[in-house]
């Protein structure tokens, strides 16, 4: 039986993809209901708006409570994901060393012991990787922050009514929600799988047959581009990107191309694929 259809080393790496994929979910809860709040106190603040046009004076004190309360909520943000991209390292690490093991003993009947320090790997990916959190949160902040300005002025030239305002606010800001969800689950992705990555060639060094390949959950939600990549079964050494063309046909007929190239995923935001060990040894079919 070969490596992607033997049911033990599945279930193994699904089990995986569960216990990353709940962190990324907490991660994304907590995250909208700190946005949530925010937005709350900012909606209450407006609301204290004398009921009138909305003028140029009052422009510029919403600005500030605006900048206020996108740089506390930025502050608290990067806290929350700080802390949980440390947990999504370590269960990188955690999980390469445990399915090169497992997968040794499933397709060899070796057992192996893999010496690598997990805790050492994981705090040098979160390390490496902060200031790419740092930066998605403070762009999302700033993205937020500029929209909300032209949309008041633009509010000041209508003379639209404060109430007005008020509620395009609120609609705005609850339209923005899926963004941050998205950057949550997409930023401790990258984490897991660039901890799985430096992991691997710690691995490659005990192990110099071991190359990596790709798992793709199957669902409602996976995409047509992790669909076309999941048939093609990548197999590639550790120190090389996984390289695929994306096809897919436009709604004026046109056949587009698209060539993707990536170390681990995610390949885009929201792709759930998972990297993992491989090993020609554990496929009968290779």
């Amino acid at each position: 039986m070969g490596f992607f259809d033997n049911p033990d080393a599945s279930k193994l790496v699904q089990s995986h993809i569960s216990i990353i994929k709940t962190l990324e979910d907490k991660e994304a809860e907590k995250l909208v209901l700190k946005y949530r709040e925010i937005r709350r106190e900012l909606r209450d603040r407006l609301d204290t708006l004398p009921e009138n046009t909305f003028s140029a004076q009052q422009l510029r004190g919403v600005l500030i409570q605006v900048e206020g309360a996108l740089d506390a909520m930025r502050t608290g943000l990067i806290k929350d994901m700080g802390e949980s991209s440390s947990e999504a390292a370590i269960l990188g690490s955690d999980h390469l060393i445990r399915e090169t093991e497992k997968f040794n003993s499933i397709f060899t009947g070796a057992a192996s012991n893999i010496n690598v320090n997990a805790a050492s790997v994981a705090l040098d990916t979160s390390n490496f990787l902060f200031n790419r959190y740092e930066s998605s949160l403070t762009e999302y902040s700033s993205g937020i922050r500029a929209l909300m300005s032209r949309n008041l002025s633009q509010a000041v030239i209508e003379q639209a009514p404060t109430s007005t305002v008020v509620k395009r606010m609120n609609k705005f800001l609850l339209g923005e929600e899926w963004k941050l969800t998205r950057l949550a689950r997409t930023e401790l992705h990258n984490v897991y799988n660039t901890a799985k990555q430096k992991t691997l060639f710690k691995v490659a060094e005990i192990e110099p047959k071991i190359m990596k390949t790709l798992i793709h959950p199957m669902d409602l939600r996976t995409g047509d581009d992790s669909k076309q990549a999941a048939k093609k079964n990548l197999i590639v050494p550790v120190d090389k990107p996984f390289k695929y063309t994306f096809t897919r046909k436009l709604k004026s007929g046109e056949i587009h191309r698209e060539e993707r190239v990536f170390m681990v995923p995610p390949d885009r935001p929201n792709d759930r694929s998972i990297m993992v060990p491989y090993m020609e040894d554990w496929d009968s079919d290779a």
